[in-house]
């Protein structure tokens, strides 16, 4: 219980509320705000360029980092962007079939 207690401090929120919405919004850990800073300057510098310069791995990445947790395998879990993408539609009437893990 300790290592996790120990993990509070990376919630700001948490050093002043007792926060309960883990569904949704969950906590913003300390370190999102490099990274949002990293994205925005990768936007700001590539534009659209962005996409092909590493944007589109990051859904495999997010992916290959839940799958051992899932018993997923490398390149096989990934992470939806759209809704669109969950209904089957890729937005252009093309149907897109994804295979969900059990």
């Amino acid at each position: 219980m300790t290592d996790l207690l120990a993990w509070r401090k990376e919630f700001p929120i948490l050093d002043r509320t007792t926060y309960l919405i883990s569904n949704s919004l969950g906590a913003m850990p300390r370190g999102v705000y490099g990274s949002l800073q990293a994205y925005a300057d990768s936007w700001a510098e590539r534009g659209v360029r962005a996409w092909e310069e590493g944007w589109w791995e990051m859904a495999v990445g997010v992916g290959d980092r839940v799958a051992p947790l899932i018993g997923g395998r490398h390149y096989f879990v990934f992470r939806f962007s759209r809704a669109a993408e969950q209904s089957g539609d890729d937005g252009a009437g093309v149907p897109f079939n994804p295979i969900f893990l059990p």
